[in-house]
């Protein structure tokens, strides 16, 4: 827990005083295969997601072994 609360402010300090135009500015490198011309703000919604789809499948497998 405590790593995911640091997590979280790191995530906050860095998007600190980025404006609109940060989200629509490409992203440095390739990451994901997807989408071309990929945008920061397209790789803060695909980490988000990708994050939401991890927790999942913790939560999926808490449940399962929580049953056994």
């Amino acid at each position: 827990v405590d790593l995911l609360e640091e997590t979280a402010v790191i995530i906050e300090h860095s998007l600190q005083g980025k404006d609109t135009s940060f989200l629509d500015a490409p992203f440095p490198q390739d990451v994901v295969t997807v989408k071309e011309d990929q945008t920061n703000g397209f790789m803060l919604a695909y980490l988000y997601a990708h994050l939401n789809y991890h927790l999942g499948q913790i939560n999926y497998h808490r449940r399962l072994t929580a049953s056994v």
